[in-house]
């Protein structure tokens, strides 16, 4: 049976939701397409199963002759994945893989754990197959983990190129647009975060928040209609990647914010800036503010607001970092949009028994009521 014909039952069996546990995904989906991509399944030598790392194993261990492994594969069950990034590093780490993947068999993503950066910037391609369809997860798959290319080195050397080359951020910046389109039919207070999700569906990378807080930006100061076929070409420019977690505007002629607290007129460089300044005023009013204010900020994919950065985003490690220290023991994530940050003061001000447009005034740049 050749690639394309297991990828078509594969597929046809994810839609029927057939596997029903990691075991059969690793036997019925990860195996034969393993074999088909010219993987020798049946040589223990050539495919190690439950490969030992430390006191833990790995799903499976690739090599091309040599006992040392070169791609390893974490195996979940569908919809399973989720934090399964972590193991797979920790893994990786240990062996010094230049190749690592973790599967649910319908997302298939590629790391270079050798590379700089979190572990979604280490993502080199993320792969789904019921959206990415036959042939674009033939031709992927066979790119990154085709035997004879895996042994020439070919694989790899692509896989580095993708992560350094530019066209990724071009090909995320190209996706975002229609993964406007297709989110019109899916509201969610969050649409940052969805647009970045649906655009990596598309294209394989993920997008900067950055990119997408532009094309947002652009849509709303354009008034664009509700029809959805009709949306404006908008230009989305590259930007640098998020480094650290910094009040600093990446425009080249950053938007001040003015304020009113308490009748004081106040100033930040950015609105960022202003929600971190308010709360932190807040907090010296009452010193159980933060775990207050914690409480009712929660969203569905993150705590707006948390004791640990890791808490801020619970289910997506890799963006802890982009949290920042907004008080001893708490922390707060500032990558969202102005409409989510306006939401979280009209809760401060809820919390601390104070008048939202009178003791607070504040306008931020592009929020429609």
């Amino acid at each position: 049976m050749a690639l394309e014909d297991t990828i078509q039952k594969i597929i046809v069996n994810i839609k029927a939701a057939n596997y029903q546990n990691e075991t059969t995904v690793r036997e019925a989906v990860v195996l034969p397409i393993l074999s088909e991509l010219g993987w020798d399944t049946l040589d223990p030598q050539i495919v190690l199963r439950e490969y030992k790392v430390k006191s833990r194993r790995v799903d499976y261990a690739l090599t091309t002759g040599s006992s040392t492994p070169i791609i390893i594969i974490e195996v979940k069950a569908i919809s399973q994945a989720l934090g399964g990034d972590i193991q797979l590093f920790e893994y990786a780490f240990h062996e010094g893989v230049p190749m690592a993947i973790l599967t649910d068999g319908r997302e298939w993503s590629f790391y270079l754990p050798g590379e700089h950066g979190s572990y979604e910037d280490r993502r080199v391609y993320k792969l789904d197959l019921l959206e990415r369809g036959r042939d674009k997860s033939c031709e992927m798959l066979r790119k990154y983990l085709g035997f004879d290319r895996v042994k020439s080195g070919d694989a790899i050397e692509a896989a580095r190129k993708d992560y350094q080359s530019a066209s990724k951020k071009r090909q995320a910046k190209q996706a975002i647009p229609e993964a406007w389109r297709q989110l019109l039919d899916e509201p969610d207070e969050l649409l940052i975060e969805l647009v970045s999700e649906k655009a990596e569906i598309l294209c394989g990378f993920r997008p900067e928040i950055e990119q997408i807080e532009k094309f947002l930006i652009d849509v709303l100061s354009q008034q664009v209609s509700s029809s959805r076929s009709s949306l404006p070409a908008i230009s989305v420019s590259a930007t640098p990647p998020h480094t650290s977690a910094s009040f600093e505007t990446r425009s080249s002629s950053p938007r001040k914010i003015g304020y009113q607290l308490f009748g004081k007129p106040l100033e930040a460089r950015n609105a960022k800036e202003a929600l971190v300044k308010i709360l932190q005023e807040l907090e010296k009013r009452d010193s159980n503010f933060f775990e207050k204010l914690s409480q009712v900020v929660q969203g569905r994919k993150r705590n707006h607001i948390a004791n640990s950065k890791q808490g801020v985003y619970p289910d997506r490690p890799d963006l802890a970092d982009t949290a920042i220290e907004i008080s001893s023991g708490w922390w707060i994530g500032i990558n969202i949009a102005n409409r989510e940050k306006k939401r979280i003061l009209v809760r401060a001000c809820e919390v601390a028994k104070i008048e939202f447009g009178k003791d607070l005034v504040i306008e931020l740049p592009n929020v429609r009521e």
